[in-house]
């Protein structure tokens, strides 16, 4: 089922409002009195001085009461007046971002628990482009091929259907299309090659570390879906079928035949590789590192640079405790282990094939020739609460953080990742 959204104007001191001030109440105050005597005045209330002594009395008495009047007035008016009160500026917190994908140092697109954004300054400032007649956006994950061109996963309630959001005007409008799946979760974001071939794997049971998947494809940039492979208990061990063992982590692909599916927590290097668009699957044997005792392996899907490839494989022994890289030059054809040496993690991101870096928090862990050698440092930021990074080149990148609105967390690098910049962002 296919509906089309038109995103609706959105006010912006709705929500997510930085810098906003509370303003003070107006006072009234007495107008300004300017006090003068006129000179005739005392002409007329001047004493005469050959008048009785009954009437002289009576003029004094009525001028000094007068005058007593005049000059009491005055006193009150020139008493200086309660200043307005100055404004304290409150700034109100915004949500912290779950994702980023910057294009270039500029464009760039963002996810937050429930919201999708676009950035055209480098960050400091967020559009949400969310289509607003969708009541709820849940477990949001996006593949963001364009500044135009985006792909947005969303769970919705467990009696609704698993929604795919599609746009190709930067967010402007939405496509929404259910999957005929209404019960399970996403595994990683959608993989797009290009603006037409896509996939998505669904967990759709999982049972004492096994998880139960379906594959869906589009060949019509997400228009439509449909089902080309699953796993089930019954259909783990058949030929041609991922097996039912191991928590899957993800799939990707290279050409519109040619894919991969990684899973965890696995006595052997669990890799499957597809040629037939993903309806078929086969395992990829891969080579232990060297010197490891009784090993389990976690696969993460692959990133490519062409026909240039990095697979990280996180590994865990009795005395290792690392991540290492396998790479390939020819598509993925074969594959070679580099060094056991980087930290485990999972959040990794790349520029090249050959700058990489991997958050352990609060440190970085940074790669300049493929995997080979890794420098381990702290940088010149608190990266305690620091969940993601993204890097668009060698030297300038993205690192997002923060649970609460309290704690949003936006820093940019243009070095590399030893000097981080704060940006105080709003969304709009």
């Amino acid at each position: 089922m296919q509906t089309m959204i038109t995103r609706e104007p959105r006010q912006t001191a709705k929500r997510l409002v930085i810098g906003r001030f509370s303003r003070g109440e107006q006072r009234s105050f007495s107008p300004h009195v300017t006090c003068w005597i006129n000179p005739p005045f005392y002409e007329r209330c001047s004493i005469n001085r050959h008048s009785t002594g009954k009437s002289a009395l009576y003029l004094l008495g009525s001028m000094l009461l007068l005058l007593a009047i005049v000059v009491s007035g005055c006193n009150h008016a020139l008493s200086p007046m309660p200043a307005t009160p100055t404004p304290t500026p409150t700034t109100k917190a915004v949500e912290p971002l779950t994702a980023i994908e910057m294009l270039d140092e500029h464009q760039g697109w963002a996810l937050t628990a429930t919201s999708i954004l676009r950035t055209s300054d480098g960050g400091s400032h967020w559009k949400n482009v969310s289509p607003a007649n969708v009541p709820y956006l849940l477990g949001l994950q996006g593949t963001f091929l364009t500044v135009s061109t985006a792909w947005v996963t969303a769970e919705m309630s467990e009696s609704e259907p698993l929604r795919v959001l599609r746009t190709t005007d930067g967010g402007n409008h939405w496509d929404s299309i259910s999957l005929p799946q209404i019960q399970g979760h996403f595994i990683g974001g959608p993989d797009f090659i290009n603006p037409s071939d896509g996939w998505l794997e669904v967990k759709t049971v999982e049972a004492t570390g096994n998880k139960g998947i379906a594959i869906y494809r589009t060949t019509d940039g997400g228009k439509t879906w449909r089902k080309v492979s699953s796993t089930t208990l019954q259909t783990g061990r058949a030929p041609g079928h991922l097996p039912w063992f191991g928590k899957k982590s993800g799939i990707s692909f290279l050409t519109a035949q040619t894919g991969w599916a990684t899973a965890g927590e696995a006595t052997n290097i669990w890799f499957y590789v597809t040629h037939d668009g993903g309806v078929t699957w086969q395992p990829q044997p891969l080579t232990w590192p060297s010197g490891l005792v009784y090993p389990t392996a976690t696969t993460i899907p692959p990133i490519f640079f062409g026909k240039d490839g990095l697979l990280p494989v996180l590994i865990n022994d009795l005395t290792h405790h690392n991540l290492d890289l396998y790479v390939t030059h020819d598509g993925g054809v074969t594959w070679q282990s580099t060094s056991l040496t980087a930290p485990y993690s999972t959040s990794l991101t790349a520029s090249d094939m050959n700058h990489i870096w991997i958050l352990d928090a609060p440190s970085l862990a940074v790669t300049s020739d493929g995997g080979q050698h890794w420098n381990q440092f702290t940088p010149h930021a608190d990266f305690t609460n620091v969940s993601a990074l993204d890097f668009i080149s060698s030297r300038v990148g993205w690192a997002i953080g923060g649970l609460e609105p309290t704690q949003s967390l936006l820093l940019k690098t243009t070095d590399g990742g030893h000097l981080w910049t704060k940006i105080t962002y709003s969304i709009l």
